[in-house]
């Protein structure tokens, strides 16, 4: 169930491609009042499939970054781009 402020934002992105432009988001948005959420220091492998889905699942927006390169992965099984996106969508 989305969080009740709708200044939440999850920041999907392809750590190569995006990261940088990313955090530059990320702050942005952080310095406007919003709530983003952004994976930039990762997580530990344990934790990481259950924060990431938990955030997508409470967030009220989901950004989805598309760089050149993004895409390319997402039929690879088990692809986390494509995972998010589909998170997101259900």
């Amino acid at each position: 169930m989305p969080d009740n402020s709708q200044k939440s934002i999850f920041i999907s992105y392809r750590r190569r491609e995006s990261k940088h432009f990313a955090r530059n988001i990320f702050k942005e948005l952080k310095a406007r009042g919003y709530d983003p959420f952004f994976d930039f220091e990762g997580l530990d492998s344990g934790v990481f499939e259950r924060v990431i889905l938990t955030e997508i699942g409470r967030r009220a927006h989901f950004l989805f970054l598309v760089a050149p390169g993004t895409l390319e992965r997402c039929r690879e099984p088990g692809d986390w781009v494509m995972r998010e996106y589909k998170e997101a969508l259900r």
